[in-house]
Order: C-alpha cells, then sequence, then structure tokens
C-alpha cells in the first residue's frame, strides 16, 4: 500500500471520544509519538480449544517455547511485513517487530501519523 492508498475502514475499529472529552487544540505537529499497531491472529494457523491447550507438545514437561507458542497463537509474518512496509512508505519507523505479541512499534512525529492513517491528533 502507497502512503496515495485509499483508505478503507476497518469494520470495528472506529472509536468515539468520551462524552466529557473536549478537544482544546491541535496537537504539535512536530511531537514524536510512539503508536503499537496490532495485527489478526495468523488465519493459517488453528489454534485448539482452550480444553486442549495443556495438551499441548511441551518439551520434557517445560512451557511451550516462544517460537512454539507464536506458531499456535501469534500472527501471521505476512502481516507484520505489510504493517512495517505501509509504515515505512510514510516515513514512519520500525521499533519492534513481535509476532508472539501481534504487534508492530511504529515511531514518527504527530504529522507523519496524521498523514499515514488520515486522522487528526488533538490534545
Amino acid at each position: 500500500m502507497s502512503p496515495n492508498s485509499k483508505m478503507v475502514p476497518l469494520p470495528g475499529s472506529e472509536r468515539k471520544a468520551l462524552s466529557s472529552a473536549r478537544a482544546v487544540g491541535p496537537a504539535d505537529p512536530d511531537h514524536r509519538i510512539e503508536v503499537t499497531v496490532y495485527v489478526r491472529r495468523n488465519p493459517a494457523a488453528k489454534p485448539p480449544p482452550p480444553s486442549e491447550v495443556l495438551k499441548l507438545p511441551r518439551q520434557r514437561g517445560k512451557p511451550l517455547t516462544p517460537e512454539q507458542a507464536a506458531d499456535i497463537f501469534g500472527a501471521a509474518p505476512e502481516d507484520l511485513a505489510k504493517v512495517e512496509a505501509y509504515a515505512r512508505a510514510n516515513n514512519l519507523v520500525v521499533l519492534e517487530t513481535s509476532r508472539e505479541r501481534r504487534s508492530v512499534l511504529l515511531s514518527g512525529t504527530v504529522a507523519q501519523f496524521s498523514q499515514a492513517f488520515g486522522v487528526q491528533l488533538r490534545h
């Protein structure tokens, strides 16, 4: 997706301000912020039902390794790569990517995030 791509709202992602909230002014466009983007669980992974989680293969009685847990419950590498590519195309910095947490931590200015995500950040 390029910076000029058409924005498509993700159903269920809309957020309304609290009824007691009021905008007091625009955010400083040069202020640096960090934002965590969460992605869906890997649709190709078939996590077991909760009753079967304790029966998952373990190594000598040890808990699942982070890699095993990520394979079952984590994000698809392709989804994380798409978020990273979109962020970089919009001049955002990728600070950390976690398949296990299904997240990408981004850094940039208020102006960069506003442009990239089509939002107006306010105080």
